[in-house]
């Protein structure tokens, strides 16, 4: 049976193209495993894990579009002296790998600077890691010892 190799970076620019390319993996994944008749369960765990953190990620890309979209129907009027400059990609690191969204940037007509609402909001920080993956980095740092 020939692989597909996995895109290591997943992206959606709405919920709906999340929730599509949710249900496409899904089935993706079932035709997949009734294929698998002939392979060990070792050989079988080892091909059903990059296909989990796929899906995996698009669960996360739904969510953080849909925060988005709550977003921008909550938010009718831009601060005074800010410009919605609308949405703006990034590229961000979770526990099931690399994933691009995007999110609404307002920017400082007055200082020239801005920030991202959206990534304020659901408490995510500017070096593009999820809390999780950082608190399992500092984890796994204290392990390794310096000799």
């Amino acid at each position: 049976m020939s692989e597909k190799p996995v895109n290591d970076i997943v992206e959606a620019e709405s919920s709906e193209e999340a929730i599509a390319k949710i249900n496409e993996t899904i089935a993706e994944i079932i035709a997949w495993t009734l294929g698998c008749q002939l392979i060990t369960f070792l050989e079988f765990e080892r091909q059903l894990i990059p296909k989990i953190f796929v899906l995996g990620k698009l669960f996360i890309l739904l969510f953080l579009s849909m925060r988005e979209e709550q977003y921008k129907k909550i938010q009718k009027n831009v601060e005074a002296n800010y410009k919605n400059q609308g949405p703006k990609p990034r590229l961000f690191a979770c526990f099931f790998g690399k994933l691009r969204y995007w999110r609404s940037y307002l920017f400082n007509l007055s200082n020239k600077g801005g920030y991202y609402p959206l990534d304020i909001e659901l408490g995510l920080t500017q070096d593009s890691f999820s809390m999780l993956v950082q608190s399992y980095a500092i984890r796994l740092a204290t392990f390794v010892t310096l000799r």
